[in-house]
């Protein structure tokens, strides 16, 4: 029984609560029929000024709404993670710094000394510092990557996981120390020679190997390369393989003087020979000097 007239008290409540929200519907009636009333005899000045606050409210509203949605949005953000693949670089840090130098002459084909050497020459083009997010690849295993790519032409994927680094890395590092080399170390290694050195040359090529007038010998090798997706015909060699041309000139000791390479593979020595920079120098006439020598009746210049 007292369940049953708990439940009246509350019904005769709301009722009561309904009747007198309705109640309070209709005092209000009046009031709001004379406010429409009131602005619908306003002038006009009064109803655009009455519309523009209405407007910027509307305007406040819905900027603070729609700064809510995006605060929402903001938080219910996935938090980026940072992450790396494990790699390894123990055969760098430990087994190639314990190489003898015989050893690290076959491994690299140049030696301690000349890889200190080409280390300091591209330092400033090479080199990278370490950032919040990454430690940067340092400078001489960057120079050992691409010596070791260059050395032994294996794949960019192997030359990683033996240097713990990822398979771009090696790319980049090969990339960015061959236009170091060409920029920085090729232009002071094999600079334009002077007449008196041409001069020098020649007397050591006749000396040595009974030819006069004579500063170089001439010669060019095919690199092999993969076949690129563009002009690949220009690329084929004689032997039906992809390569460009290297060609080189070596004076009496056999050492390099002149070296200039890029050329597709299709074309032949000739053709590579008059479009290489030692053409130049010869049209230049910056191979030949002032003396001459009587060979068989014929003057002839240093050539």
């Amino acid at each position: 029984m007292a369940d049953d007239t708990d439940e009246c008290e509350a019904l005769l409540v709301h009722m009561s609560l309904c009747l007198q929200s309705v109640l309070d519907s209709y005092k209000k009636r009046p009031a709001i029929r004379a406010k429409r009333i009131e602005e619908a005899n306003r002038p006009p000045a009064v109803l655009r000024n009455s519309n523009r606050k209405y407007v910027s409210v509307l305007r406040r509203g819905l900027q603070r709404r729609n700064m809510s949605v995006l605060m929402a949005n903001f938080q219910r953000r996935r938090k980026v993670a940072l992450w790396k693949h494990l790699r390894s670089s123990e055969w760098w840090d430990n087994v190639a710094c314990s190489f003898t130098d015989s050893q690290w002459q076959r491994s690299f084909r140049v030696s301690r000394d000349t890889f200190r050497y080409l280390c300091a020459k591209v330092k400033p083009a090479i080199e990278r510092k370490d950032t919040v997010l990454r430690l940067c690849v340092p400078l001489e295993k960057r120079v050992g990557i691409a010596l070791w790519k260059l050395a032994t032409g294996s794949d960019y994927r192997t030359v990683g996981h033996l240097f713990g680094v990822g398979v771009t890395t090696v790319c980049r590092c090969l990339h960015e120390f061959c236009q170091a080399v060409n920029r920085i170390v090729l232009p002071e290694v094999l600079p334009e020679l002077k007449p008196e050195e041409l001069e020098d040359m020649a007397a050591l090529f006749e000396r040595e190997w009974g030819v006069p007038q004579c500063v170089g010998v001439v010669d060019s090798s095919h690199v092999p390369i993969i076949a690129p997706k563009e002009l690949h015909r220009d690329y084929c060699n004689s032997r039906d393989l992809h390569s460009v041309v290297l060609q080189a000139a070596v004076d009496a000791r056999g050492l390099f003087w002149n070296v200039c390479a890029g050329f597709p593979g299709g074309a032949s020595d000739a053709d590579v020979l008059r479009r290489s920079s030692l053409w130049t120098l010869a049209r230049r006439s910056a191979l030949f000097s002032s003396r001459t020598r009587s060979i068989c009746g014929r003057t002839w210049g240093t050539t």
